[in-house]
């Protein structure tokens, strides 16, 4: 159908979930009834990444321009779509908040989609080291240390406390 290039597929339960360019799609799949389909993005051309955050009652998908889109599982509504001025193709989900890492380090809240916190790179400390994170984010829930790369360095940082 219409829903584009495919980006990801997943099953849970009696549902099918089709993570598309530009649409998200839910069909049972027993049947391959359409049991709901929405648009993920406002302007159209935004193209979905490839790494879906999924949980009990969302799906949140970063996009290649630097929004996060959060879509309901249960009827496909459209929570929020918000800029984070960051490529979202990496997300974790830690204590209801959102952590990602490009240019920079965002904590996002999970349920509004604003952004609480966001940590620029400190300058180039090697020639050899972009001047951006990569790769996204792993908390380690046990001790909150967090962990992220720049291409070339592992970084562990505490985990930074947002108000």
């Amino acid at each position: 159908d219409a829903t584009g290039t495919l980006v990801e597929l997943r099953i849970e339960g009696d549902r099918i979930y089709f993570i598309g360019d530009r649409h998200v799609e839910c069909v049972n799949k027993y049947t391959g009834a359409t049991i709901w389909k929405t648009r993920a993005s406002f302007d159209g051309g935004v193209l979905l990444a490839s790494n879906p955050l999924y949980t009990d009652r969302r799906i949140v998908i970063g996009t290649t321009t630097g929004y996060i889109s959060s879509i309901d599982k249960e009827t496909g509504r459209r929570m929020y779509y918000r800029d984070i001025n960051v490529n979202g193709f990496y997300l974790t989900l830690h204590e209801e908040r959102l952590y990602t890492a490009n240019v920079s380090l965002n904590v996002v809240d999970y349920w509004t989609g604003r952004l609480l916190l966001e940590i620029r790179k400190p300058p180039s400390y090697s020639r050899r080291t972009p001047g951006s994170w990569d790769n996204g984010v792993v908390i380690d829930p046990e001790t909150d240390l967090l962990y992220v790369e720049d291409g070339f360095f592992a970084i562990c940082m505490t985990l930074p406390r947002v108000e």
